[in-house]
Order: C-alpha cells, then structure tokens, then sequence
C-alpha cells in the first residue's frame, strides 16, 4: 500500500505553514513548527540575503492556526527556503498526497500570480546524492488568474497525479517552459527519493544546507511577500 504524504506548513502556535505525514493506514500527525524548531527538523536552508524569513502572527486567519512563516524577496538575486528534512529518503512512488497553503501579501509588487513555490530536493540517478529540485508553482499548474492576493489559499500538488511540476535540471523534458505531470515524472524516474546533500546554492558551493522538502522564493522573484 503507498504510504500517503501530507504537507501543510505550521509555524507558531499550529499556524499556517504545518507539516503532517500519514501511512495510509495510520493516523495523520502533525508537526509545530515555530522559532525555537529551527535546527531541529527545519532549516533556512539556501536563504540568500537580503531576503529573509520570519515568523509572524496572522495574516488573518491562517488555514492551520494563528501564524504563519513570510517569505520577502526585494530583488532578483534574493531567495529564501524553509526546508525540513523529515522526509529524506522517500520514494517519489510512494506519495501519493502532497500540498500547501499561501498568502500573497497586497504590498507585493511584483509578478502577478508569485507566491512561494513548493520544493523537494531530489535524487535521480539513483546515487543517494541530491541532483536537482522538483518545484511545484501554482500558476505552472493552474494559470496565473489562479493565484490571488490578499486571501489565503490552499494547493493540491499531486491531484491524483495530475499536478504540474519543473525539475530545475530539465531532466526529462520536465524544465520550468515545460512542467511535467507528477505522475509523468514518477513514470520517468521510478527509483527517485528526496534526499539531503552538503551543497546547494549557486554552482553546489553553499555548505551546509540541510533541509529536502519545503517552500522556496527562489531568486528572480523581485517585489514578493
């Protein structure tokens, strides 16, 4: 039976970004996250400055609770993550359930439909080592009038299969001009797990960077919170 995992992401006291896994047979479970867990299971990760990331309250009433974790990114060369590494060594053949809540903030300025992507750090090749990074955007998926601003909203990104997802490499004709089904990219690379790796920032050189699943501002997102 595949086991079926969930992602929310919650900061604070359950807030709006939380992360529960569940078996299919079992009992879903949910992880707090708030200031004092960074370090623990969840990283900043490839955060790159001055972008920033920072828990707050609100805004409004977030899907999971009280708070929330807001991404800033000012200008193209700023990115910020938020990555866990609870799920290191998961078959993408095994989940069969994956998604996320966002906020797009009216003070943002830039890209109409830009709101932190999902992101699984994976391996391809069947080497245990990281090689690239699936990425899941609403508006790949479902069209820029999709995404609002002001409301909070909550992703379905596997949709029996059927979620449109980019590998950063392009492998398997699955780049960001192209996004693939998950279902086509499982088809494509059966053994693929995420999996954590020292390097990941521009050309593999920024070390440590923990964490293999979780939201991303990636840079060339100037104007986004």
């Amino acid at each position: 039976m595949k086991k079926t995992w969930l992602l929310g992401l919650c900061a604070l006291l359950v807030g709006a970004l939380a992360l529960g896994a569940a078996a299919a047979s079992a009992s879903s479970t949910t992880s707090v996250v708030k200031p004092s867990t960074l370090g623990g299971h969840w990283f900043p990760a490839d955060t790159r400055a001055p972008g920033t990331g920072a828990f707050q309250a609100g805004p409004g009433a977030p899907p999971l609770g009280t708070g929330s974790f807001r991404l800033t990114t000012a200008t193209n060369p700023e990115k910020v993550q938020f990555f866990t590494n609870l799920f290191d060594g998961v078959l993408l053949a095994n989940i069969d359930g994956i998604g996320y809540s966002t906020y797009r903030d009216p003070a943002s300025t830039g890209f109409i439909a830009g709101v932190a992507g999902l992101n699984l750090r994976v391996d391809l090749t069947g080497d245990s080592l990281p090689d690239a990074y699936l990425v899941y955007e609403p508006y790949q998926d479902l069209g820029n009038p999709a995404v609002l601003t002001g409301v909070w909203q909550t992703w379905d990104a596997y949709r029996g299969g059927a979620a449109k997802w980019w590998i950063n490499t392009g492998a398997g004709g699955c780049g960001q001009n192209t996004p693939c089904t998950w279902s086509t990219i499982v088809g494509a690379f059966p053994t693929a797990t995420i999996e954590e790796g020292a390097n990941c920032g521009p050309g593999g050189v920024v070390s440590p960077c923990p964490g293999s699943l979780g939201v991303n501002q990636g840079s060339s997102n100037p104007g986004i919170i």
